[in-house]
């Protein structure tokens, strides 16, 4: 009897044993697989980090074009489309966010029709076209900012 309960003993020590190892494994794997979804966020953060800062030093070099030179109404366009292009690009997780974008799609599709509409207008003079342009260019620029 007492063979039999060291037996028992025995067997349920290795029991537990195997069940402990079982678990043990089990939560190793799962922080292999915790870590490499880690590694794979932070790589993610990384590249829209560097996706952030392409943005800002576009964003910065618009800003410095649009005062440095006069501006055609063609380039203020390619210009504005650019802007158009860059926000459509930024990724938005949260309401606020999505908001801002929308905003300022929004604003940059009223730029357009602004642009569109000059484009037509035969009868504005050379000098008032080039108001309306800064005045559009200005308001580009206060985008720019908004961003």
């Amino acid at each position: 009897m007492r063979k039999m309960l060291w037996f028992m003993t025995l067997c349920m020590g290795w029991v537990l044993v195997g069940c402990q190892h079982s678990a043990l494994m089990t939560m190793q794997q799962e922080n292999r697989e915790s870590e490499g979804r880690i590694v794979s966020k932070e790589r993610e953060l990384r590249d829209l980090e560097t996706e952030r800062m392409i943005l800002e030093e576009d964003k910065e070099s618009l800003l410095d074009e649009l005062d440095s030179r006069q501006m055609s109404l063609d380039e203020v366009a390619t210009r504005l489309d650019r802007l158009r292009k860059q926000n459509a690009r930024l990724r938005a997780d949260t309401d606020r966010e999505r908001g801002k974008k929308a905003d300022l799609d929004a604003r940059i599709a009223q730029c357009q029709r602004e642009i569109d509409a000059l484009e037509r207008n035969d009868q504005l003079s050379t000098a008032e076209k080039a108001r309306r342009i800064e005045d559009l260019k200005d308001r580009i620029r206060a985008l720019l900012k908004i961003r």
